[in-house]
């Protein structure tokens, strides 16, 4: 099995290089100058709200859109004139789209043998995908026959017949209910690291693009807003915009009363409150108005931040508290297990505090 590769370490060799890709539909500008690079043996995901183009970057990249302008690169060479049976890749699409009357085998053997595969090759190569989707025994059994996720598990089969270099997924995952959805995506991250194939994945749900991704993408109104690895997006991104579509997040004004070493003392407008917050970009200057992001799990019970209670919702392991500020603030904040009584009513006062590294200024 190939080595996984790490981008990290080589970022001169992408395996795909999108270079100001610019694509429309009559007057709908669907993507807007997009430049990425994807690493050999990278997990890579498109995430965004619906409508920001990571779908149509994904069929750019299938080849069923040709860009109006800029160039992909697969490998360093522009494949925009190839046709998609003619590229190194394929796509599986969230339907699975397999063929009712063929049985599992047969759906996966069904471009070996049209590709001209010797019929000792194709048994061979399906032996190895059924054992590497764990589904050793139901090669007969038909799609009707078989679950959602075991359906899921066939065309993932199918799509890496062919043994592409660059496998696209849309929304693979979609058809599938919470916790099947959940047992399937740590069977996908398996697959993809032990083949050491590059995925590249679109899916509208922040969780899963944290679960699987070694890099994140994320679109809106069809251009990138930021790439990085999912915790550094999570905990550091350079935006509002993304730090509100990655998670709950509040988002605090204030001014910048000193910085040193990239980070910065920031004095909060309502409660005047002094914060640290992380400021390597030097967004915030001495004397400058900037808002501050935490996550509510980086604020803790303290005296900086005083709320009332609006609803607190025991979780299990901890509660979500959603209070409001008198000024009008909502804050949100993952507290520990509240225990056998349970978490604050409605109207009781709270006091917040932010931990320490959990605030960071964006855009």
């Amino acid at each position: 099995m190939p080595a996984r590769a790490d981008f990290a370490s080589d970022a001169r060799v992408p395996l795909v290089a999108i270079e100001g890709v610019t694509k429309r539909f009559g007057s709908a500008l669907a993507l807007d100058d997009v430049s990425l690079e994807i690493g050999a043996g990278e997990f890579f995901c498109l995430v965004g709200p619906s409508g920001c183009g990571k779908s149509t970057l994904l069929r750019t990249l299938a080849g069923f859109e040709q860009p109006d302008e800029g160039r992909t690169l697969l490998d360093g060479r522009d494949i925009a004139g190839d046709p998609p049976e003619r590229r190194p890749v394929n796509i599986m699409f969230q339907s699975y789209a397999l063929f009712p009357h063929m049985s599992a085998a047969k759906n996966v053997a069904y471009g070996l043998a049209r590709a001209g595969l010797p019929r000792a090759e194709i048994a061979a190569r399906l032996r190895e995908l059924f054992a590497l989707v764990r589904l050793e025994g139901f090669e007969d059994r038909y799609p009707a026959q078989l679950s959602g996720g075991q359906r899921q598990r066939v065309a993932l089969a199918r799509a890496l017949a062919r043994r592409p270099r660059l496998l696209l997924l849309d929304e693979p995952l979609g058809a599938l209910d919470r916790r099947l959805r959940e047992a399937t995506q740590i069977e996908l991250k398996g697959i993809q690291s032990r083949l050491g194939t590059t995925f590249v994945m679109v899916t509208h749900d922040q969780g899963e693009a944290m679960a699987l991704a070694d890099r994140v993408a994320v679109l809106d109104r069809g251009r990138v807003l930021e790439v990085g690895p999912p915790s550094a997006l999570y905990r550091r991104c350079r935006t509002r915009a993304v730090a509100e579509f990655l998670g709950d997040v509040n988002v605090l004004s204030g001014v910048v009363v000193a910085r040193a070493g990239g980070r910065a003392q920031v004095r909060l407008g309502e409660s005047g409150a002094l914060v640290e917050a992380a400021d390597p970009d030097g967004a915030g200057e001495t004397g400058s108005n900037v808002e501050v992001a935490v996550r509510p799990e980086g604020l803790v019970p303290g005296d900086a931040l005083g709320a009332t209670v609006e609803v607190a919702t025991d979780l299990g392991p901890n509660a979500l508290v959603i209070a409001r500020t008198a000024g009008g603030a909502t804050l949100r904040a993952l507290l520990p297990a509240p225990g056998a009584a349970g978490p604050p009513p409605p109207g009781t006062p709270v006091g917040f505090a932010v931990a320490p590294g959990a605030a960071w200024i964006v855009r």
